[in-house]
C-alpha cells in the first residue's frame, strides 16, 4: 500500500514538474510571438510611412512640374543654350560632324 501511495506521490510530482515546464514553453513563446509582432509591425509603419512619402512627393511633381527655382537658376546658362541649338535646328552632334567635316575639306 506505501509502495503504492509513494508511486502515485511520484506521478504527481513528475506531473507538476511537467506543468511547470509547459507553462515557462508557454511563456516564452507567447513572448517571442509578442516581440515578432512588435517587429512586424514597427517594420510595416516604415513601409507604410515610406509609400506615403511616395505619394506626397508624387503629388507634389505633379502640381509642380519642372524645376524648382534654385534648379532653374543653376542651369540657366544650359538652358540657353540647349534652346538657342533648337531654334537653330543644329543638335550637338550636327555641331561636331559640320565642324569634323569643315576639316577634311
Amino acid at each position: 500500500m506505501a509502495e503504492k501511495k509513494d508511486r502515485e506521490h511520484q506521478e504527481k510530482s513528475l506531473n507538476d514538474q511537467q506543468a511547470v515546464m509547459w507553462k515557462k514553453d508557454k511563456e516564452l513563446f507567447e513572448t517571442e510571438e509578442k516581440r515578432l509582432q512588435d517587429k512586424i509591425k514597427g517594420i510595416n509603419s516604415q513601409n507604410a510611412d515610406f509609400l506615403n512619402r511616395q505619394v506626397a512627393d508624387k503629388k507634389m511633381r505633379v502640381s509642380h512640374p519642372g524645376m524648382n527655382k534654385n534648379e532653374n537658376q543653376y542651369n540657366r546658362g544650359l538652358l540657353k543654350m540647349i534652346n538657342n541649338k533648337r531654334k537653330t535646328g543644329m543638335s550637338a552632334y550636327d555641331g561636331a560632324s559640320r565642324a569634323g567635316a569643315a576639316d577634311e575639306e
